[in-house]
């Protein structure tokens, strides 16, 4: 049950975390600024990276 609903809040996070990377990318893309760019693919990699981490974590324990 646990291991399940800890899928399902995944699948959510991960269409979340492309959004924001999307809208991140398309804003940064308008002002042109190379350092703007290259956060907007960084920050939102370590974030997605930490949290599927954590995720992974609670999968494993719960089997």
């Amino acid at each position: 049950m646990i291991g399940t609903a800890v899928l399902n809040e995944d699948k959510e996070f991960v269409k979340t975390s492309t959004i924001f990377i999307i809208l991140f990318f398309i804003r940064n893309l308008l002002s042109w600024d190379k350092f703007k760019i290259l956060f907007t693919f960084r920050i939102p990699l370590v974030g997605y990276y930490k949290l599927s981490q954590k995720y992974l974590e609670a999968i494993e324990s719960t089997f």
